[in-house]
């Protein structure tokens, strides 16, 4: 199976959709995305490749508060759960049962890795499971991270400026 290089790609807005947890929760990408910078990982539940995926974006987690991580499992229910156990993954797993949200976003093999800001453009992208790609992904995340905190800060300080110099 090929990826569908003209699919989800850097600088094009993601596919908003939405799936159910393993624990029958709906969850939607908007709301997915809400803290700032969303992280969605195709992972084929019976597929290594997509358990070290599994593992590596775990760590991701803990870069920034901002951050939302989830992964979407295609494959069998009991191999969802299985992925799950084997990887002891804390962030939110969905189950494209069908692969329909897969198909919707060109994905034909996992694990694939997409890095989205809050307004749903995608920053970055990681196909198949290679470490240095991966670290490399983490790092494009950790500065777009960075710039996003210094934006916020300087519109705080402007605010402030803006208000110090109202009450004069």
């Amino acid at each position: 199976m090929a990826f569908d290089r003209t699919a989800i790609n850097k600088g094009k807005c993601m596919q908003d959709f939405g799936l159910c947890d393993l624990k029958g929760v709906y969850q939607h990408t908007t709301r997915l995305r809400s803290k700032g910078f969303l992280v969605v990982a195709f992972l084929n539940a019976s597929d290594s490749g997509s358990d070290a995926v599994a593992k590596t974006l775990a760590e991701w987690t803990s870069v920034s508060d901002k951050i939302t991580v989830v992964a979407v499992a295609v494959g069998e229910r009991e191999d969802a759960e299985s992925l799950i156990a084997r990887t002891e993954v804390k962030y939110t797993v969905l189950w494209d049962f069908e692969a329909y949200t897969a198909s919707l976003w060109s994905v034909n093999a996992a694990p694939a890795v997409f890095i989205m800001n809050g307004q749903g453009l995608v920053l970055g992208r990681v196909l198949g499971s290679d470490a240095a790609e991966l670290e490399s992904a983490r790092a494009l995340l950790s500065e777009e991270v960075a710039k996003a905190d210094a934006a916020a800060k300087a519109a705080a300080e402007a605010k402030a400026a803006a208000d110090a110099a109202a009450k004069k």
